[in-house]
């Protein structure tokens, strides 16, 4: 398949044209040959009738199946001529893709390496530079160590590699200016000791030089390393045209041979079946006298005298018939004259029979009919006195061109009023003024369109004063010129039904904290507020970034209610120094927004920051525990950073992130040197929205190992995105933008259509106690079909559901537990685990652990990268214990030593996930790591 993919069409024309040549020259040579074998009497000798014959006698006497035998056993000789010169040329290119492919794969890899080392040196140097920080620069130090004994082991491992005086002279060039960027690295190092940041940036910018160079060198090896591919790739192409060639002339030298052989066998078999066919045609035509006459000892000879001997009975059968059918037929006459008599009799019955169906029917369909039409009557008259009084609903009529109007009792009851009250008054006037508008247009829209059905919603005065919400669905009734002269419906009291989706839509677009506008509000209702109120008076608008700084260490500490306060005091703070008309919104977690409009320039949103800042100086009484608090401000201006809310509210994000880099509780602007970030999120973003369309993504799985056993039990499913244009992108860079604008929600749909149909194939190799864990994001969960598409898929691929576990951060389960409790626990109803995830890094308790839906424990990696630290106490072991208290599966992630292995098995933890099993790999290489 591999030469397969590298054959031009240039390629494959001269195959072909060679392949031509070769088959006409090889039919002319076969000509040649039988030609001159029929001459001196090979041919001849087969046929015993020609002279010469008699020594190939024994062809004669072989039964059908050693003569098919013989001819298929010449055409196999042939077959296994050509796999055989196949197979060893096959081998051959095999083997020498084996080598490059090895060589190359080797040789890129550490090539690679060796650049990504020099690029991430460099960008620690830079940020020691940047903080200017002398304390991590022993670190610092260490690390380059750590590098350059990496660079050395890929110098000496590439040196074995060497193929020849070009690799050796550019192996020898990168050794020279690796030994000159080290030089100049030690030198820039010695400028960082002495502070002397000066000399260091100038320092750093020679050894970026230097740096390039190395990176040119660097791409140009696997620049070389391909070219060695595409050579070998051209042998590989001769060697299959020479393949070609010799498999299609044995196979066509076979194929004429086993024709010929073929042909002497049917030639002979022939001759035989025409004596049988001949035959049969004279026995089929009464002939019973002609004889079979065949001098053959197989089969059909054996078939020759049993024919020749049913003949003669028959001849013996046919004798005795006839004389029996002259019997026969007498009988016959008069037998037929009976049945004739029968029938005529029977004729008449019929015809009589036939006229008195009729009559009956004809009557019962008369009385039928009258029957239904007094039913219908009384039925009619029932029902529409049945409807009126038990209709929850109002019913009314219309009678247009009267202009009469009838309401049902209902309809009084309803509003309140009596007959009489309204007998002199216009109900058209207790309708609100704006409603009656839009009614009359729905109407007339109706009958312009002569749709009969039209339905509205309106409000209208009851007895006391007060507006009900009316829901009317009506029906009109147009005469034969199309006019409409009756119309008819019924009145619905919808006012439960409006306050409920008022609230409803209160609650969408509030946060349930603080009763703030939420994220949604932002996208949703406030998405065009800058052009509403700037556009037109030439004002400017801005977004202010809110974060508070260490709030999560508030949280990890002081637990989650404290924090809960203190968002709700900060809230409060917040919306009493903003302007009226300004909007403030809670985006989740410790994060506030603010959208300022009417400015007219920057200072003004500068002194806002400030004042904002400074609000924060007193500290905050949350329970008597004071608490002070700082924050960081970002902040884009409307139109100069954008004109559209999710632009503007990305760049304040950003502005905002800078703050906290110099050092926190300051505001920034945002500028167009930051704007690297946002075009890299943009394009991100782009090529995000086609990647599930394009088959862009794929699922790499790392195995769960059980501790008491060592087999895998389990895999997690982890996506990645390999896009043509970006390169490989980690799933931090574009999960977050996914939930952002909610394609996290197809993606995670396909995530788990596939990590099912990945359990499945594992079950059906064998492994059917193997199960799937599958992470979930928020956004997902929120849906309310969640729990009815996981259904669907499962059901779609028939796998047991207890094979799935889905795993949710700790951090989703504690923000959105009422929202989404009653979804895990149906979904634990059925059988699919519950997974908490990053069990550690949040702030849950654990009386509040208790009333979560789970089944699985996950540790934190950051927790089992302690456990061998003797200054730090680790928590694992009680994390462990609590999860066997409460019955739950405990699994550790990030193992990658023996060491803390043995510590976990130490402590009877459940499942082992980590790199020193596996890192994740792709499908197959999974399938291979259950195979050993």
């Amino acid at each position: 398949m591999f030469l397969h993919w590298h054959l031009k069409k240039e390629d494959i024309k001269k195959i072909l044209i060679k392949s031509h040549l070769t088959i006409g020259t090889a039919l002319i040579n076969i000509y040649l040959i039988m030609y001159n074998f029929y001459n001196i009497g090979i041919f001849k000798c087969l046929y015993i009738t020609e002279p010469g014959g008699l020594n190939m006698k024994f062809i004669y006497n072989l039964r059908l199946r050693a003569k098919l035998i013989m001819a298929f056993a010449i055409m196999s000789i042939f077959i296994i001529g050509i796999g055989l010169v196949s197979v060893s040329n096959i081998k051959k290119v095999n083997n020498k893709n084996k080598y490059i492919f090895e060589r190359n794969s080797r040789v890129i890899e550490d090539v690679t390496r060796f650049k990504t080392n020099l690029i991430q040196i460099n960008l620690d140097i830079y940020k020691v530079m940047d903080e200017q920080n002398a304390d991590k620069v022993e670190d610092l130090t260490s690390e380059i160590d750590n590098l350059r004994r990496q660079d050395d082991l890929f110098l000496e491992d590439y040196e074995k590699n060497i193929i020849d005086t070009v690799d050796r002279k550019k192996f020898d060039s990168l050794k020279s200016v690796l030994s000159e960027y080290r030089e100049k690295r030690e030198k820039l190092l010695q400028y960082i000791y002495q502070a002397n940041y000066a000399d260091a940036r100038k320092a750093y910018n020679d050894l970026n030089v230097v740096s390039d160079k190395i990176v040119k060198d660097t791409d140009n090896y696997i620049t070389f390393n391909l070219l060695l591919a595409n050579k070998q790739v051209e042998e590989s192409q001769e060697l299959y045209k020479t393949t070609v060639n010799e498999t299609i002339s044995i196979g066509l030298v076979g194929f004429f041979i086993s024709v010929l052989v073929g042909y002497f066998i049917a030639y002979r078999l022939s001759g035989k079946i025409d004596k049988i066919l001949s035959f049969s045609n004279s026995l089929s035509s009464g002939d019973l006298e002609h004889k079979i006459v065949m001098k053959s000892n197989d089969e059909i000879g054996a078939l020759a005298i049993a024919l020749n001997k049913a003949a003669d009975k028959r001849k013996e059968y046919e004798e005795q018939l006839v004389s029996s059918y002259e019997e026969l037929e007498a009988s016959y006459e008069e037998v037929t004259a009976l049945e004739q008599e029968v029938r005529e009799k029977y004729n008449d019955l019929e015809a009589s029979f036939e006229e008195i169906t009729a009559l009956e029917q004809e009557l019962r369909e008369k009385y039928t009919e009258i029957s239904i039409n007094e039913e219908k009557l009384r039925n009619n008259e029932e029902w529409y006195k049945l409807i009126t009084e038990a209709s929850y609903d109002a019913l009314w009529d219309w009678h247009i061109k009267e202009d009469k109007m009838y309401f049902s009792d209902r309809w009084y009851k309803i509003l309140g009023y009596t007959r009489d009250e309204t007998k002199d008054i216009d109900w058209t006037s207790l309708i609100d003024s704006e409603d009656y508008e839009r009614i009359k247009e729905t109407i007339k829209l109706s009958w312009d369109t002569r749709e009969p059905v039209f339905s509205v919603d309106y409000r209208i005065k009851d007895v006391n004063g007060i507006y009900t919400w009316m829901q009317t669905i009506a029906k009109t009734l147009f005469d034969a010129n199309g006019q409409p002269y009756r119309l008819a419906g019924s009145h619905k009291n919808i006012n439960e039904i409006k306050e409920y989706q008022h609230r409803l839509e209160y609650i969408a677009y509030h946060d349930y904290l603080t009763d703030l506008p939420n994220r949604q509000y932002m996208h949703k209702v406030a998405s065009d507020y800058f052009s509403k109120n700037n556009s037109n008076n030439g004002k400017k608008g801005a977004v202010i970034f809110v974060d508070i700084d260490n709030f999560k260490y508030i949280n990890d500490t002081l637990g989650h209610n404290f924090g809960d306060f203190l968002i709700c005091a900060i809230s409060d703070r917040l919306n009493r120094i903003k302007k009226q008309g300004d909007i403030l919104i809670r985006l989740g977690g410790d994060e506030f927004v603010i959208l300022v409009n009417n400015i007219n320039d920057r200072q003004e949103v500068e002194a806002f920051s400030k004042n904002i800042l400074s609000s924060f100086d007193s500290s905050f009484n949350i329970n008597n525990n004071f608490l002070q608090v700082t924050s960081s401000i970002g902040i884009s201006m409307f139109p100069d950073d954008g004109e559209v809310i999710d632009e503007l509210l990305t760049k304040s994000d950003i502005a905002m992130f800078k703050s906290k880099g110099l050092g926190r509780n300051n505001y920034t602007f945002f500028h167009s040197g930051m704007n690297d970030k946002v075009i890299e999120r943009m394009e991100i973003e782009r090529y995000l929205r086609s990647a599930l369309d394009k088959n862009e993504f794929i699922l790499y799985y790392q195995p769960q190992v059980d501790a008491e056993s060592g087999a895998i039990c389990s895999f997690e499913a982890l996506i990645r995105w390999n896009s043509p244009e970006l390169g490989f992108v980690p799933p931090d860079r574009f999960i977050t933008l996914a939930e952002e604008n909610h394609k996290i929600i197809d993606i995670g749909n396909w995530v788990l259509k596939s990590a099912c149909e990945f359990i499945k194939e594992v079950h059906t190799n064998g492994y059917n106690q193997c199960y799937i864990s599958i992470n979930v994001s928020v956004i997902q969960l929120m849906q309310s079909d969640f729990v009815d598409n996981v259904i669907k898929i499962v059901k779609d691929i028939t796998i047991d559901p207890n094979y799935i576990e889905l795993e949710i951060t700790e951090s989703i389960f504690i923000e959105s537990y009422e929202s989404i409790s009653e979804k895990l626990n149906k979904l634990r109803e059925i059988g699919i685990k519950i997974a908490l995830d990053d069990f550690g890094k949040g702030y849950s308790s654990l009386s509040y652990l208790k009333q979560l839906p789970i089944s699985t424990l996950k540790i934190d990696k950051t927790f089992i990268d302690d456990v061998l630290e003797d200054n730090k106490v680790s928590l694992v072991e009680n994390i462990i214990d609590i999860g066997h208290k409460m019955n739950l599966n405990v699994v550790a992630e990030g193992v990658e030593t023996k060491e803390q292995l043995t510590y976990l098995n130490e402590h009877r933890c459940d499942r082992i996930q980590g790199y020193y099993f596996s890192k994740p790999v792709p499908h197959r290489e999974a399938m291979n790591l259950l195979a050993k």
